[in-house]
């Protein structure tokens, strides 16, 4: 079978225009795309930029005295090069050629089976629907089309789709990204002991492709593309529209052949289409959407396509690509991979293990599977001849057939990821906080209560029952409604109101009281631990109660973060908060809750039950940590291994398995895809997440059966417009060069690609996205200063010590913060919690390979040369104020020191008296930091930010 081949793309129109109209058209364009505003006010827009256009040729000319009066030629001529100024959004748009190819399928509103347009009808789609879902059924037989104001055909339901070869096409006449692919993938053959992406992963390193050779390794002139695939459903209303819910299907694809910094970026991610609403497809209909999608893959697989223009190859390229993951949540990857539900017997897509032994954690017992079976079992629910066949398949096998299993590579067991975000962050964490330890029921107290002890709790309950039996009512009214409520729970008063207020319950007292005079009165009991209400028998317990998180509650108002940290709302556990993020979850489980457990249940006054919870949930901190590095090694995936299984087994220990749930099996089949696929953060739903949110908020007519046609219209109109700009930026040369440079400058900084929070530094820790890396270069006329003799001493100690007899002097540019790996880094003045760092010595051989916590006191630019060069050395330094370390007597009754793979420990609240200036190499991360008082004065408790060095590398001993 011979190769495809991909033609050229046209771009006559895009290439006739000027510097000058291309700046104008961009603008109006940006302003209609990206920032919504009207076709009626970009017009506007477009007929004023002429106007000033047309004013300042003229004006200039006569300036130069260029122009005899009236035979001057049209400016506006000029400038356009002959072309026509558009007046309409609509003409900025062609002009520009940034509409992708679109093909509208058609599909049936009611089995959804999909119908490409046929040449030759008068419509270009059947009327009716003619599937069948079984050989002896009737024909489906819906109405596919409707007549438009036009007199026209369309479909009553369409699947809009953009052609994989098509955005290829585009994507791949961008010499920078082509470029880009190239450099990334001719690194696939290094080995690394510390697999910082995908390329590295077992998958990648190990893949054949369709001639049984490594799949990465290719020949001169061609490109191999691995992607991974997304699935997600949404509200098309998101929250603009009350009262309105449907459900639209985004399908994505990330290339993982370009670096990691550029992956995410909206002009590289892959659209390939909206599936219609108002409903989600049932799990048999789905196939249909994936269709032509897996056409186009199987090409890209056994032959390759044959594209004629690709930048650098002007003969033209092979490109070969394969879908190598699919990142959904747990439903979306079960849904497209044909798997039962996660609540079903078999819940379980990568072993055999059953619902009933889900509380076993041995994958030793669980059994496996594999393709050939899988395919046999989907392949009779496929052929299956009547309704209750199928079901009897699905019924023995749990799987139903998936159009991704024609992919020859496509291993079902290995090809859905565990996805660490709904699985870790919104799946185990959350779980352990709600469902295991009550926190919803535990909701923060209001402003100005205070827990009542056990003394506290006695006095109310004694002064309660005295009144009661008084009859006093005004005595009555006074505690909290909790306790009142107590009493008429433990003497089976009735109330007679299903919802009772506080004076219902008074008034309920009171009358039983008249009622039961020679009745003895049951006190309830006070309790141990200090509460804010009291709680009803029967309840079940809630660990994380008002008391606990209101003292979570005053370390987070103490606590010191860094900007790019997700703040989580301080009333944890209100339902008005809603659903908490995975970015708050992870801050609130990773950071607060360290910070104020152990303090709690940790020191020596915690008692063992608490002491063997706080164990328990420190390890899955662990876990979590371990699972979300930004490198692995077979030494960090065995660490979270031993996490996730210590915080297994001590749950069941200490709840029972009734609290297992199928997150948590779940995740002991996460290293297998650590292994697999390297970091987390490559393949995660975090990015398409984000993207779902951004469609959601594009301007609509709110009408299901349009908006979908305006959701990819959009959003690919604005992805290919940013990538335009790139494209014409590294094309242009001379004076257009530095105009181009600025347009850029000022769309980025507009409309820029930014994920914010914790999750998104994940990515922009891997390279420039969102927030460029500061240049180190020194700043032509900008102010300089002179070190102060303190700081300057203790440069030149560091200089001298690391460099063979630099030449230097004490001036400076001072610097107020400076981006590292997308991270924002200030000194104190700035942003305190952007200052608190974790720092290695720039001397090892003096301070020894040991890592501080500190706070950044300046920044500053420095240059140097080191004889006989006169080439001039800059470089950022930062001037560090160390806290002071414990000794070992205070480090024995540090309680986070028992915990070291949740990155914590404790220091004094105060800085030691020497002054340490570091290299930005030897910045490693921000901490978080949280005050805490003692007996012996003020710590510091020290949560430390680091994703790439593992926490019990540290040069302290935990347990000293």
């Amino acid at each position: 079978m011979s190769a495809p081949v991909v033609k050229k793309r046209k771009r006559e129109k895009l290439q006739a225009i000027s510097k000058p109209l291309f700046a104008c058209l961009v603008t109006v364009v940006a302003l209609s795309l990206l920032a919504g505003q009207s076709r009626e006010h970009c017009r506007f827009t477009l007929v004023m930029m002429k106007a000033v256009v047309a004013a300042a040729c003229v004006t200039y000319a006569q300036y130069c005295g260029f122009i005899l009066q009236g035979s001057y030629p049209d400016p506006i001529q000029v400038v356009a090069r002959g072309e026509h100024w558009p007046n309409d959004v609509r003409a900025a748009i062609d002009a520009l050629e940034i509409d992708p190819e679109v093909k509208i399928i058609a599909t049936c509103p009611t089995c959804r089976k999909a119908y490409l347009p046929t040449a030759g009808l008068g419509s270009h789609y059947p009327k009716f629907c003619t599937f069948k879902t079984f050989p002896d059924d009737a024909e489906c037989g819906s109405q596919l089309t409707k007549e438009m104001a036009n007199g026209e055909e369309a479909p009553i339901m369409a699947f809009h789709y953009q052609p994989m070869e098509s955005w290829l096409n585009r994507l791949l006449s961008r010499a920078d990204i082509v470029q880009a692919i190239q450099d990334m993938t001719a690194r696939w053959g290094e080995k690394q002991s510390e697999v910082t992406d995908m390329l590295w992963g077992y998958t990648l390193q190990s893949m054949a492709g369709a001639d049984g050779k490594p799949f990465m390794d290719a020949p001169v002139g061609e490109l191999r593309l691995p992607f991974i695939l997304n699935v997600d459903w949404f509200n098309p209303f998101g929250r603009r529209t009350s009262g309105k819910h449907a459900s639209t299907g985004a399908i994505y694809m990330v290339c993982m052949a370009l670096p990691p910094h550029l992956r995410y970026r909206v002009e590289n991610m892959y659209l390939v289409g909206i599936m219609p609403g108002p409903n989600e497809p049932s799990l048999d209909q789905i196939n249909g959407y994936f269709t032509p999608l897996v056409d186009a893959l199987l090409h890209l697989w056994s032959t390759g396509m044959i594209f004629e223009q690709v930048a650098l190859h002007p003969a033209g390229c092979r490109v070969r690509a394969a879908v190598v993951s699919l990142v959904c949540d747990l439903m979306g990857m079960r849904k497209v991979l044909g798997f039962a539900s996660h609540t079903a017997d078999m819940f379980c897509a990568y072993c055999g293990v059953l619902k009933e032994d889900m509380a076993n954690f041995d994958p030793q017992q669980w059994g496996a599977r594999n393709r050939d079976s899988h395919m046999e079992h989907a392949l009779r629910y496929k052929r299956a001849k009547n309704k209750r066949t199928r079901e009897g398949e699905f019924a023995e096998g749990g799987i139903r057939w998936s159009e991704f299993l024609r992919l020859p590579y496509c291993i079902p067991e290995e090809f859905g990821v565990v996805d660490s975000m709904h699985n870790m962050l919104l799946g185990n964490l959350r779980h352990h906080c709600r469902d295991v330890w009550g926190m919803d029921s535990g909701a923060t107290p209001h402003k100005g209560m205070t827990p009542h002890d056990n003394a506290k709790q006695q006095q109310v309950l004694d002064d309660l029952g005295e009144a009661i039996r008084k009859g006093q009512k005004s005595e009555i009214e006074k505690p909290r409604k909790s306790y009142i409520l107590a009493f008429v729970r433990w003497n089976h008063v009735h109330v007679g109101v299903q919802t009772p207020t506080k004076a219902d319950l008074v008034d309920a007292l009171m009358t039983w009281r008249r009622n039961n005079v020679g009745i003895p009165l049951k006190v309830p009991p006070a309790l141990p631990d200090p509460i804010y209400d009291y709680p009803m028998p029967g309840d079940k317990e809630v660990i994380c109660n008002k008391f606990v998180l209101g003292e979570v509650v005053k370390d987070m108002k103490r606590t010191t973060l860094p900007t790019w940290i997700s703040r989580p709302p301080q009333n944890l556990g209100a339902k008005k908060n809603g659903k908490l993020s995975a970015d708050h979850w992870r801050t609130v489980c990773t950071v607060s809750l360290v910070f104020t457990l152990v303090r709690m249940w940790g020191s020596d006054s915690g008692d063992f039950e608490s002491l063997k919870r706080l164990e328990n949930f420190m390890a899955l901190v662990g876990a979590v940590r371990y699972a979300m590095k930004r490198t692995t090694s077979e030494k960090s995936i065995t660490i979270f291994e031993e996490e996730i299984h210590k915080y297994l087994d001590s749950l069941v220990e200490l709840f029972g398995a009734a609290v297992v749930v199928p997150n948590h099996h779940l995740s002991l089949h996460l290293p297998d895809f650590l292994r697999r696929l390297g970091p987390v953060h490559g393949w995660w739903t975090f990015a398409f997440e984000r993207y779902n949110g951004i469609i959601q908020r594009l301007n609509t007519n709110s009408k299901i059966g349009e908006l979908e046609a305006t959701f990819m219209r959009t959003f690919c109109r604005g992805a290919n417009l940013k990538a335009t700009l790139y494209e014409q930026a590294n094309r242009a040369a001379g004076t257009e060069k530095a105009l181009m440079e600025s347009i850029m400058e000022a769309f980025d900084k507009s409309f820029p690609t930014v994920f914010r929070g914790s999750l998104g530094k994940d990515f922009l820790g891997l390279g420039r996205d969102g927030m460029a890396e500061t240049l180190t270069q020194w700043i032509p006329n900008k102010g300089e200063s002179n070190l102060n003799p303190v700081v300057y001493a203790a440069l030149s100690e560091l200089l001298n010590a690391t460099e063979p007899g630099p030449i230097f002097n004490g001036r400076v540019q001072d610097v107020d913060r400076f981006v590292v790996r997308g991270v924002e880094f200030s000194n104190a003045r700035v942003s305190k919690g952007n200052a608190q760092i974790l720092f290695r010595s720039s001397q090892p051989e003096v301070d020894g390979d040991t890592t501080m916590v500190g706070e950044i006191d300046s920044i500053f630019l420095h240059q140097r040369h080191i004889p006989p060069s006169t080439k001039a050395i800059v470089e950022h330094f930062l001037v560090v104020r160390k806290y002071r370390d414990f000794n070992a007597d205070e480090a024995s009754r540090d309680w986070y020191r028992k915990y070291p793979r949740a990155g914590a420990w404790m220091c004094h609240d105060s800085f030691e008296g020497k002054v340490w200036v570091i290299k930005k190499e030897d910045l490693i991360a921000h901490v978080a930091t949280c005050p805490v008082k003692v007996e012996e004065g003020r710590w510091r408790v020290i949560v430390s930010l680091d994703r790439y060095e593992p926490d019990d590398d540290r040069d302290w001993d935990p347990q000293t």
